[in-house]
């Protein structure tokens, strides 16, 4: 009985497991297809996922998003009015967008009003500025309903700070999130704001110190842990990275960024066989991103399977031409084949772009030597050497300056 009981509560979980690895398939499919504004191939994944799981009032946010684009407002508003009854916080304001779109006046002044009364809102500049409303702001309604102060003192704060950062005055932010910190210790996103004005100014310690309370107080928050992780990973904390790209995945496993910056810190940290399943996870939705097929090619390179590298780096070199790391992995990879002359071209491509790569300097000399150019090699030793490229002092000494 109790062997019979495991075996159900095996088969149980291996079942949520599939559906769940289903949901986010379906997710990242949509998502990718929003990104390249095709809006309609993002809705048929929707509703795949809605089909499997019709209880997560976001998806129909995101449905709702598409269906806008495509200009179907009657099926739009049909979703953000189910996302509202999933959870009244959401959901309101695209309701009002949508009554908009379609003329109802005074629906749209209805649900604008309901938004306006929730503790979660879009700022009075965002609304004012949505160009949905654009031919309402001459009606007696427009201005009576901003005629009410809408707003706390809290929320024009964090609104003004949020308009500060837009416009880069980081530190103009930072004296208002000051201000309002000492009085409001529990604002949880205040320190969130305060870590990313001060990571824009380069204070990675002080960031880190702000998400790290914001995280006392908002212990499941996403997003927070990371930023936090991408700090650690500034930071070469690459251990405290992963740690906290973990959390952030555990707590939400819908955001595809999350997978492709853990694979960093995988890499960094020789996890390769786990790096390599998140950004084939990432390649999946993204096959021709540069940086995911440059990474992809940096892990089978040090998994010296210089075939697999150079496959990915030519992906990656399709696209973009203007990364000197992209040609200084595929002209490694070419010297580790013995293909000198591909090799050779490749490092002379990264001097093109970066005249200070001394690594560069230093395999092109290793290519030149092996071709028989032993005047350019030691030219290139020397550049390396006087870049501080310790190796190239052995290869000066004896095939170089014994001629001297």
């Amino acid at each position: 009985m109790i062997i019979r009981y495991i075996i159900l509560i095996f088969l149980a979980t291996i079942s949520f497991l599939g559906v769940s690895q289903e949901k986010n398939d379906l997710y990242f499919k949509a998502e990718a297809y929003e990104k390249q504004a095709n809006y309609q191939e993002a809705v048929l994944f929707y509703n795949k996922f809605i089909e499997l799981d019709s209880t997560q009032f976001n998806i129909y946010l995101k449905r709702a998003d598409n269906y806008f684009q495509l200009s179907e407002f009657q099926q739009s508003l049909k979703d953000y009015k189910k996302a509202e009854n999933l959870n009244a916080v959401e959901g309101t304001y695209g309701i009002a967008r949508c009554y908009a779109m379609l003329g109802e006046k005074q629906k749209m002044f209805e649900s604008l009003e309901n938004h306006l009364k929730q503790k979660e809102k879009q700022s009075q500049a965002s609304i004012k500025l949505d160009t949905v409303f654009e031919k309402y702001h001459e009606t007696i309604e427009w201005k009576s309903l901003w005629m009410k102060d809408w707003y706390s003192q809290t929320e024009m704060t964090i609104f003004d700070a949020e308009y500060l950062m837009s416009k880069a005055l980081y530190v103009d932010a930072i004296e208002i999130l000051d201000a309002f910190l000492e009085k409001s210790k529990r604002n949880h996103y205040a320190f969130y704001l305060r870590a990313m004005a001060s990571k824009a100014l380069g204070n990675n310690k002080g960031s880190i110190s702000d998400l790290t309370l914001a995280l006392a107080i908002s212990k499941k928050n996403d997003l927070y842990f990371f930023e936090r992780a991408n700090l650690y990973l500034l930071d070469k904390k690459f251990k405290k990275a992963l740690e906290d790209y973990n959390s952030a995945i555990a707590f939400n496993s819908l955001r595809i960024d999350y997978y492709f910056n853990r694979m960093i810190a995988q890499y960094n940290l020789n996890e390769y066989d786990k790096a390599l399943d998140d950004v084939n996870l990432y390649l999946k939705y993204y096959p021709v991103n540069d940086l995911a097929n440059y990474y992809c090619g940096l892990i089978y390179f040090a998994q010296e399977d210089m075939h697999k590298a150079l496959e990915y780096v030519n992906y990656a070199l399709h696209t973009n031409t203007g990364n000197a790391d992209y040609f200084l992995l595929r002209g490694n990879a070419y010297y580790l084949t013995s293909s000198y002359e591909l090799a050779d071209k490749d490092f002379s491509m990264v001097l093109d772009l970066n005249p200070k790569v001394a690594e560069a300097y230093f395999f092109r000399a290793m290519c030149r030597f092996e071709l028989g150019n032993n005047d350019g090699a030691c030219s290139d030793w020397e550049k390396a050497f006087n870049l501080h490229y310790i190796d190239a002092d052995e290869y000066l000494r004896k095939h170089c300056w014994k001629n001297y």
